[in-house]
């Protein structure tokens, strides 16, 4: 679809039951419209403008997919029961002419009122369904004890932030969550016969969707696991224009991912010191630069520069990664009382919004700033975050740095 903004709004604001939201490039909604708003509690005039992570319907991680892939031109239908209601919702893309820019909208449509007819289960559907329902249950009252947790922490900021990311990045969206209330779906819906079941198509392709995100889940959990207590058994020596090549075949791997915001990655040129050498695990430094790129994408502006800067420093290499922040908490940490050192805690962020669509992120739920931290440690370096001015710009901002400090041999 395409036209300008008033067309766009003039076409969605004369159906009937229909509710939409129109995000532009940023992400930020710029139309919000429709007859069940006030029911839901969704006051436009206190929306327009603002992140879609204000609007709670757009936090999910299923809705945020659907929304990334609009942006990218595709176009995605499904309906849904809520109680006794039968919704459309629909994402596609809409091209701007005005701007120059595609936006994603999502319209949800109001369906007739249905009656749902009720499923003779067995004993087996029962209890599987009683043992589900517990199973969630005892997982919302695990992450509900947070005075327990703050009397073992001294780190409340830690406690606030971490345990509600990782309650929403488990029990929201796709992964386990999606998959508990498939599952649900599932045997509650299952067309139940003598010697098979039937279920419909919309509910087979949900379960292998949620399965295979709670499967992916499963193996970050581990992986981190195993490099969190484990130590790097061996390094080997490379030349500064290996480190440096291994630094550029990074952004060539992940060229997909900065079209995402329209991004590039600046490198600054080796210094003069490159007949110096040092000791690293290359596969544990390829994972170290794809995270901390991967960061610097998810929270960098559209149309905006990553740079990558080397610097010898006192017997040391330091690469530093900078990047201006689409997030203001940033600059809210205490750096004086190294409130910094927080980011690179398990399950920890600053803010609730989850950048979704970079698929070669090895590890999500706020844990990749934690291994590049023990990674970094093992190959006997240093890695930190600060705020730096760079001048680059007339903007003359504060832009984070992530530095990662290596000793040199001579």
């Amino acid at each position: 679809m395409w036209g300008n903004m008033n067309s766009l709004t003039y076409v969605l604001s004369h159906f009937s039951y229909l509710n939409y939201v129109a995000l532009d490039q940023e992400k930020r909604i710029r139309a919000l419209g429709g007859e069940d708003l006030s029911d839901w509690g969704v006051r436009p005039e206190e929306h327009l403008g603002q992140p879609k992570e204000k609007l709670s319907v757009l936090k999910s991680r299923g809705i945020s997919e659907k929304i990334r892939k609009a942006y990218s031109g595709e176009t995605y239908e499904r309906e849904i029961q809520i109680k006794n209601q039968t919704f459309h919702l629909k994402f596609f893309p809409f091209e701007n002419k005005e701007k120059g820019e595609r936006w994603a909208v999502l319209t949800v449509c109001k369906r007739k009122e249905i009656t749902c007819k009720p499923i003779v289960q067995t004993q087996t559907q029962n209890n599987v369904i009683r043992y589900e329902e517990q199973l969630f249950r005892e997982i919302r009252e695990i992450f509900d004890w947070r005075e327990e947790i703050k009397s073992k922490t001294k780190q409340s900021l830690w406690m606030d932030r971490a345990l509600p990311n990782l309650n929403t990045s488990l029990m929201q969206g796709s992964g386990l969550g999606a998959l508990i209330s498939t599952i649900n779906s599932l045997l509650r819906r299952a067309d139940v016969q003598e010697e098979k079941v039937v279920i419909s198509l919309s509910h087979l392709n949900l379960l292998k969707e949620s399965y295979h995100s709670t499967k992916k889940l499963v193996s970050t959990l581990a992986k981190a696991q195993r490099i969190l207590e484990d130590s790097i058994a061996s390094l080997e020596t490379v030349s500064l224009q290996e480190l440096y090549d291994m630094v550029v075949s990074a952004t060539e791997e992940l060229s997909a991912m900065l079209q995402i915001k329209n991004q590039k990655i600046i490198l600054s040129s080796i210094p003069s010191t490159k007949s110096f050498s040092l000791e690293i695990h290359k596969e544990a430094m390829r994972t170290v630069v794809r995270e901390i790129f991967i960061n610097a994408m998810k929270y960098t502006p559209s149309f905006q520069d990553i740079i990558v800067l080397f610097i010898p420093v006192q017997g040391k290499i330091a690469v530093k990664f900078i990047n201006p922040s689409s997030y203001p908490e940033v600059e809210h940490l205490n750096f004086l009382h190294s409130e910094e050192e927080i980011l690179f805690q398990p399950f920890f962020r600053l803010i609730k919004a989850v950048e979704e669509g970079y698929e070669m992120e090895e590890f999500g739920l706020g844990l990749g700033l934690p291994i590049v931290k023990k990674l970094v440690e093992d190959m006997k370096g240093e890695v930190y975050m600060n705020l730096v001015k760079t001048n680059i710009t007339d903007e003359n901002r504060l832009e984070v740095c992530f530095t990662i400090e290596l000793p040199m041999k001579g």
